[in-house]
């Protein structure tokens, strides 16, 4: 079986399909589209979809987390902590 090529359009979609679905966007691709001649192509764009789904919310958790650090950091930076010491 010859490997074809997939069109800009086709490759975007594979990639949505696999930045929004996740892993099965991935198992959907594979369980539909293995018969078909461009099949790595396709799967390919997946995974790089999921891959960058995965780098992305791992770097909005640490953003977030980082945040809420902050966030508490200034608010008991902010207070007069003197009446709690002195009890």
């Amino acid at each position: 079986m010859e490997q074809k090529s997939i069109s800009g359009g086709w490759k975007f979609g594979f990639f949505v399909i696999g930045f929004l679905c996740s892993i099965y966007g991935i198992l959907i691709v594979w369980l539909l589209e293995k018969e078909k001649p461009y099949f790595k192509e396709a799967f390919k764009f997946t995974i790089i979809g999921f891959v960058i789904a995965i780098v992305l919310a791992i770097i909005a958790g640490i953003v977030l987390g980082l945040s809420i650090v902050a966030a508490v950091a200034a608010i008991a930076g902010s207070g007069d902590w003197s009446s709690l010491v002195n009890m």
